[in-house]
């Protein structure tokens, strides 16, 4: 998937499967190969979603509908939310589940290329995804330039197996069944997600190791212009 033509039409593809059928697999792969489960996940996203906020990679909306709902419900506000997604059949999905949300938009795009103005959002969030993008850090570039200093990033990273446990053997079987049909770009290390964020201008503020999975929240420098 070297090529980034290429691999946008085998994205494009590889989710052209019906959007119930996305849940339903997304829902698996995270207890199969990211190995955690979603409760944790939608406890770290939440809690670092501002008034003001990008979501990437969407995907069918109904992880971000999830995390809106528990937030509602620790009452705290949320004014603004734009979603987005690179295959224009998941963002028609997220635009049904939300078109009751008069403070959510939804619409196509791609995280490589961010219509958006620089430092416009106060906070932004990739759920299960930034391991999806075929050009990480062309899209780390735009997310840095159109956060607003001192705005945030919550995203988590899928790591290549630690240790050869059968259920990580299983974990390395779905990555590469992922790879192959284009809803997986690569895993990474630990230490190269570290470093590609840095690189990046972002400090890291919270970094924690869930299963095969890392959570960063990286912050952008307060004196960034």
């Amino acid at each position: 998937m070297s090529d980034p033509v290429l691999s946008g039409e085998k994205v494009k593809k590889a989710y052209s499967d019906p959007t119930w059928w996305y849940d339903i697999r997304g829902f698996f792969i995270v207890h199969l190969t990211y190995r955690t489960t979603l409760f944790p996940q939608i406890k770290f996203f939440e809690e670092h979603l501002s008034a003001n906020h990008l979501e990437i990679a969407v995907g069918s909306g109904s992880l971000l509908r999830i995390i809106l709902f528990f937030r509602r419900l620790r009452r705290k506000p949320v004014s603004n939310i734009i979603g987005i997604d690179y295959v224009g059949t998941m963002a028609e999905s997220a635009k049904d589940k939300f078109k009751r949300f008069k403070n959510v938009t939804i619409e196509q795009g791609d995280a490589s290329h961010l219509r958006f103005a620089d430092n416009t959002f106060d906070s932004i969030g990739i759920a299960n995804a930034f391991h999806c993008f075929a050009k990480p850090q062309e899209s780390l570039k735009e997310i840095y330039r159109v956060l607003r200093p001192n705005g945030v990033l919550a995203v988590n990273v899928l790591l290549h197996p630690r240790d050869s446990s059968l259920a990580n053997k299983i974990s390395a079987a779905v990555n590469a069944w992922g790879q192959k049909k284009g809803i997986l770009y690569r895993a990474y290390d630990a230490d190269e997600v570290r470093d590609m964020f840095k690189a990046q201008g972002f400090t890291i503020a919270q970094d924690t190791m869930m299963g095969n999975m890392v959570n960063i929240l990286a912050v952008k420098s307060q004196k960034a212009v």
